[in-house]
């Protein structure tokens, strides 16, 4: 698995949302794509999780697997380095050859939003993105 990811960049297991996995690579879901991005920007601008979930569901926007959105799928979503283009593999990051959906500007800073929220920080390898 480990090599997988190292050489293609991804698994294949758990694609996250915005995304699908064909011929070994991840490509944009354009729909999903603009919800991730409204996602970070309402995190940004100060909206709680909780209130970001309710905004999603009542506008009956479906997740990955056609259900309801709840704190932890948005909270996930937001500490995913897939976003900014990296992989995950256990506690190490690799740069992925998808296209980007959020710049990584904006999720270093969601990352300390988050922190600052009283998240958990994982102590993953995350290298260039969250130097000071």
């Amino acid at each position: 698995m480990k090599l997988k990811v190292e050489k293609v960049g991804h698994s294949g297991f758990n694609v996250p949302f915005g995304y699908a996995y064909r011929g070994g690579v991840l490509e944009i879901i354009p729909e999903e794509a603009e919800i991730v991005k409204f996602i970070y920007s309402q995190y940004l601008s100060g909206k709680s999780l909780s209130r970001i979930v309710t905004m999603l569901n009542s506008r009956r926007i479906p997740t990955k697997r056609s259900g309801t959105w709840a704190k932890k799928t948005v909270s996930g979503m937001l500490k995913n380095p897939v976003y900014c283009g990296y992989h995950r593999f256990e506690d190490k990051l690799t740069k992925g050859k998808h296209t980007i959906l959020i710049d990584t500007a904006s999720f270093r800073k969601t990352q300390k939003v988050l922190c600052k929220k009283g998240g958990k920080q994982r102590n993953y390898d995350f290298g260039e993105i969250f130097q000071h």
